[in-house]
């Protein structure tokens, strides 16, 4: 329709071109007359007119000719910046405008990935006080939807200023570099952030059991005996916890088949390593 409308309004610039030649024409005819006094100059002064009606038309083309050709471009899209497209809802011959509810299509720049979370603001406190300046320049790691790691190194770029109160995070937003194409806009990931952590006890969360929000474990007591503990968690990995209160080093704490323990149960314990769990 728009390149229809393009042809239309060239075709009369055309006519109006000629048009305007053709008025030229008459004055040419007319002034060596007026001249040598055959006809009068009224009939000048009419072609001179003529010829400016001419060239108002040739304008008022011109005009017409530069608007099809604008609405024409805008039926050809060009994308800012390069990356992957998503699906195309409309047909080739819709109709389609600004105020359409569904976009034509959604284009991803994936280069770079960022990843956006939200840590406790006791987390943050911690990656202040480990010296990575809120996070600005702590490397990260990312955890993938199938458990595996991803092979590049991020760094958290910006942190939120404000601490949302209904949840007591603070919004992060961490950058990775993505040569393979393997993140795509909108997964779901994991965020491990490496940080120096001194004189920790570190237990594996199958040892571990919630119960009201809050973590037992079963420590071995008097020799043959466990009771459950409660401890205070002061971080963790994706299979471990950093336990900051509740036991300390040296205790013996049951790894295996914890749902079947009770308070003062006799165990004939099997002492094993930490790094044997792995």
């Amino acid at each position: 329709m728009y390149s229809e409308q393009v042809n239309g309004s060239n075709a009369a610039l055309k006519v109006a071109l000629a048009n305007q030649a053709v008025a030229r024409l008459e004055i040419d005819k007319i002034a060596p007359l007026v001249a040598g006094k055959v006809v009068s100059e009224i009939q000048l002064k009419s072609a001179q007119v003529a010829y400016e009606s001419a060239t108002a038309q040739v304008e008022q083309a011109k005009a017409a000719l530069s608007s099809s050709r604008i609405n024409y471009n805008f039926t050809s899209i060009k994308a800012p910046v390069s990356g992957y497209i998503g699906r195309i809802p409309s047909r080739l011959g819709s109709l389609v405008g600004p105020t359409d509810a569904i976009p034509l299509t959604t284009l991803s720049d994936i280069k770079t990935v960022y990843v956006y979370f939200s840590i406790s603001e006791v987390e943050f406190l911690r990656m202040k006080r480990s010296g990575s300046n809120g996070g600005v320049d702590n490397k990260v790691e990312l955890i993938l939807a199938d458990g595996s790691r991803y092979n590049q190194i991020g760094k958290v770029e910006a942190a939120s200023g404000n601490i949302d109160r209904t949840t007591g995070s603070i919004s992060m937003k961490a950058i990775f570099p993505n040569p393979n194409k393997l993140l795509r806009s909108g997964g779901a990931c994991q965020i491990i952030i490496n940080q120096p952590i001194k004189n920790i006890i570190k237990i594996p969360k199958i040892a571990t059991k919630d119960i009201q929000d809050k973590i037992f474990v079963y420590k071995l007591e008097n020799g043959s005996k466990v009771g459950m503990t409660p401890v205070e968690v002061d971080g963790e990995t994706v299979d471990s916890y950093f336990i900051k209160s509740g036991i300390k080093a040296g205790d013996k704490i049951a790894v295996n088949r914890i749902d079947m323990l009770q308070m003062g149960v006799g165990v004939i314990p099997k002492i094993i390593s930490i790094d044997s769990l792995k």
